[in-house]
């Protein structure tokens, strides 16, 4: 029994066909190859009824957001040139600070309207340092710009809390006075 797989879709954020037979190791299309064989990108071998094929996840290139699905991880990206090997690696480190941007804001308005001005005062510091980090890696071209915007939502956060938690600071060391 054979399968008809669709073609391989390439190019800006494009998904998987509907029944797409890709290589596991690498995530080459095997589109309109024979039911068993071996994979042309690495060798792997495959045949139908194995559980090689499946549906990989897209990888984007961390620069312009490529579909690098079925390219081999040692290449470059064909529309940027960037390294395909430290698209995943950069993109994960940079969406981790720009989360932790987000949650640390977020966190820092609820701590210093709930309880503690002062932590939250420092939560919003250093917000406001994961939001330059953020910046820094996207400008040297470690991740795509596309990922500040949840930097720049934390960082939105911090310059509300930073004004509160002053006054609520200032507020009770005057009636301690």
């Amino acid at each position: 029994m054979t399968a008809s797989p669709s073609p391989a879709i390439r190019g800006r954020h494009g998904e998987p066909g509907q029944g797409e037979r890709l290589c596991l190791r690498c995530g080459y299309s095997l589109a309109g190859l024979p039911d068993e064989g071996a994979c042309p990108e690495c060798g792997a071998g495959y045949h139908v009824w194995s559980p090689v094929l499946h549906v990989v996840k897209p990888r984007y290139c961390a620069r312009c957001a490529y579909d690098l699905r079925g390219l081999p991880r040692d290449g470059a990206c064909p529309e940027c040139g960037w390294p395909i090997a430290g698209s995943s690696r950069c993109a994960h480190r940079h969406n981790a600070a720009a989360s932790g941007c987000l949650v640390l804001g977020f966190v820092s308005l609820v701590t210093t309207l709930g309880a503690d001005p002062f932590t939250g005062f420092l939560g919003a510091t250093i917000t406001m340092f994961l939001h330059h980090v953020a910046r820094r890696t996207v400008r040297r071209g470690a991740a795509p710009r596309r990922t500040l915007r949840l930097a720049h939502a934390g960082l939105g956060l911090s310059l509300v809390t930073l004004p509160v938690a002053t006054a609520l600071i200032v507020y009770a060391a005057t009636r301690i006075v």
